[in-house]
């Protein structure tokens, strides 16, 4: 499978994933040289907590830095009550997918870090449940994933 084909599979069963009691927008990047780039792949709400959700899908045990282009407007969005932007890095080799918010990332950027490798990720976000089998897509606990984000809000970064 491509690597853009793999991204596209990850958002889908990432989509999918979503429980009803929870709602979820796709928001389209632009095509066009003059159309700005979104500031994240989806919008979640659950009634009291907005989250910004990048989607990153990689091969390797790392992430190039300059790969999170978003990272400085996610991190303003979660400036405002109630509202956090969070990268969801999918590690494919290695079946695992981590959430870390974006203000962390915006610090190991800040700080001169070139690379996130995925022990990076483990040791500052959180890796998500995923229900992997071979005959099924991925399912992805959403649920709890806003959850750890409402206990994250609470934190002091």
């Amino acid at each position: 499978m491509k690597k853009q084909a793999q991204g596209k599979q990850f958002e889908k069963e990432f989509r999918d994933s979503c429980p009803v009691h929870i709602h979820i927008d796709r928001l389209e990047d632009g095509t066009g040289p003059m159309t700005p780039k979104t500031a994240a792949d989806f919008i979640l709400f659950d009634g009291s907590t907005l989250v910004y959700a990048e989607l990153k899908s990689y091969q390797g045990d790392s992430i190039p830095m300059v790969k999170l282009t978003q990272t400085d407007d996610l991190v303003e969005r979660s400036k405002k009550k109630n509202v956090e932007g969070v990268f969801f890095l999918n590690f494919r080799d290695h079946d695992k997918t981590i959430m870390i918010h974006s203000v962390l990332v915006g610090v190991m950027i800040h700080s001169g870090l070139k690379s996130m490798t995925m022990d990076t990720a483990l040791k500052y976000g959180a890796e998500m449940p995923v229900r992997t089998s071979l005959d099924s897509p991925d399912v992805y606990d959403i649920g709890w994933a806003m959850e750890k984000i409402k206990y994250w809000k609470n934190k002091t970064y």
